[in-house]
């Protein structure tokens, strides 16, 4: 795949006003140890895997794109654009291994656990940085921003690549909300019901809502009143799914605690009717009285 992508690459770089030191040939390599090399090679490969998703390709190959993106995972969540890149291929990861596991059904292939990418694949598509991308309605997002993440390069200005980075991340925390597709909560479910894990997968939730309450918090007084609405909707969203959770499988003491503190500093915020939040509030007060 690598070669591929390298074609991409050297397109982009002949196609736009990049120094003469980034249009020089390079290898692999030396693309990765620059920074701003690297992320163009990471938008070229996007834009490859991408081409290949609105094919219907092998299943091989849907293990060989899988197995890249984790395998690239560390250099790819570091540099110029890394949350840019963090978000879409955890997008594109979770449409392969979507296709992926569809191939299994059809064929009535029993997913065994003990299949490395299957076990690999499972644990990335419940993380603290899949879950905003995968609450969110998203589609056609990083497309609007791919040719400016291009031009910023061009220029050569980290304080507008960051900027426009910032931008990014603030159009997905107010993406549209999308209910946790169902391949992601049977993973929850799944996990909640083994002792072991359960306690992992609320912390990984509660973070997740820690982060949006946070979130809102400093970004509110940018928004317009509908855009504040359509937030705040998103994390009651978010905290009514966490309790629908803990009804079944408590939390340890310690969460429960976390989860009714996060909660109690949205409620301070919240421009939406509480009523919601105060039943979570009571949720949690009341199982900490049991314990």
């Amino acid at each position: 795949m690598d070669n591929e992508i390298l074609k991409i690459y050297n397109s982009i770089v002949s196609k736009y006003k990049f120094d003469d030191e980034i249009k020089k040939e390079k290898s692999i390599d030396e693309i990765l140890n620059n920074n701003k090399t690297k992320a163009i090679w990471y938008i070229s490969a996007i834009q490859c895997i991408e081409e290949k998703i609105t094919k219907n390709f092998s299943e091989e190959e849907t293990k060989k794109i899988l197995y890249w993106i984790l395998e690239n995972k560390i250099k790819y969540s570091e540099g110029i654009f890394n949350s840019v890149f963090q978000i879409k291929f955890i997008s594109q990861f979770y449409v392969l291994t979507i296709n992926l596991l569809q191939s299994y059904t059809s064929r009535n292939i029993p997913i065994d656990e003990k299949d490395i990418l299957m076990k690999e694949c499972s644990n990335n598509i419940i993380s603290i940085t899949s879950l905003p991308v995968l609450f969110s309605n998203i589609e056609g997002l990083y497309e609007n921003y791919s040719e400016r993440l291009l031009k910023t390069l061009e220029s050569s200005n980290m304080k507008t690549c960051n900027e426009l980075q910032k931008c990014f991340i603030s159009d997905v925390y107010t993406a549209p909300l999308m209910p946790l597709p169902n391949i992601a909560n049977e993973r929850v479910d799944s996990k909640l019901k083994d002792q072991k894990l359960s306690q992992s997968i609320y912390i990984v939730l509660l973070s997740f809502l820690e982060d949006m309450v946070r979130f809102y918090r400093i970004h509110s007084l940018d928004y317009d009143e509908n855009q504040k609405i359509a937030l705040c909707d998103k994390i009651e969203s978010i905290v009514k799914f966490i309790c629908g959770k803990i009804k079944k499988t408590s939390p340890s003491r310690t969460l429960c605690e976390k989860g009714l503190q996060i909660i109690n500093n949205f409620e301070e915020i919240d421009i939406n009717n509480k009523e919601q939040m105060k039943d979570a509030s009571l949720l949690l007060e009341e199982i900490l009285k049991e314990r």
